[in-house]
């Protein structure tokens, strides 16, 4: 199945993408054996579970999600919310995180942040480095921030609702993110 990327625990399911993004796979854990694994109607490179829905890229700079108790659990794109554009639209996201009642995307020119609602912002567009296809990917959660590379820095970003947000530089400068073409996934 050549999986890979973020996957989803969502409901009674884990919904995997595959390495391209090319489709995804619905795996049953009510189940047992192969006949539990369902391909799914449309692709995604990762998905995460937050506030009763999944959410999902969907294309260049477009998030979709479903809601759990969808009939189908994602297997019907009538359940699926309207496309939320991103960004400039251009720019394709390849990972995302949620954090304190918000979802991160990490797009090549920064990291974007989202409600439910779905309005989003990028919030780091300060880090100022080359806007790359390798920036803002393996997001992850340390210390009640994120932690994401960008160039050769080492990101943490720390949000807070009261305009307060923090942001630092973490890792030592030149280290790159290994994810870049010599280096390869």
């Amino acid at each position: 199945l050549d999986l890979g990327n973020r996957p989803a625990v969502f409901g009674s399911f884990i919904y995997v993408p595959n390495l391209n993004g090319s489709a995804f796979y619905r795996f049953d854990l009510a189940g047992a054996g192969a006949a539990n694994v369902t391909q799914g109607p449309v692709s995604f490179r990762w998905a995460v579970a937050a506030a009763g829905r999944l959410w999902f890229n969907q294309g260049k700079g477009r998030l979709r999600s479903f809601p759990v108790d969808a009939a189908n659990a994602g297997m019907s794109t009538g359940d699926y919310s309207a496309t939320i554009a991103i960004g400039n639209g251009f720019l394709e996201t390849d990972d995302a995180i949620v954090l304190e009642d918000s979802i991160y995307a990490g797009f090549p020119d920064g990291v974007y942040q989202g409600d439910f609602t779905g309005t989003f912002a990028n919030v780091t567009p300060d880090v100022g480095d080359v806007v790359d296809r390798w920036n803002c990917r393996d997001l992850t959660i340390h210390n009640g921030g994120i932690v994401f590379a960008q160039g050769p820095h080492l990101w943490w970003y720390r949000p807070s609702s009261g305009g307060n947000s923090e942001m630092r530089e973490i890792g030592p400068m030149g280290a790159f993110n290994n994810r870049g073409p010599l280096r390869g996934r």
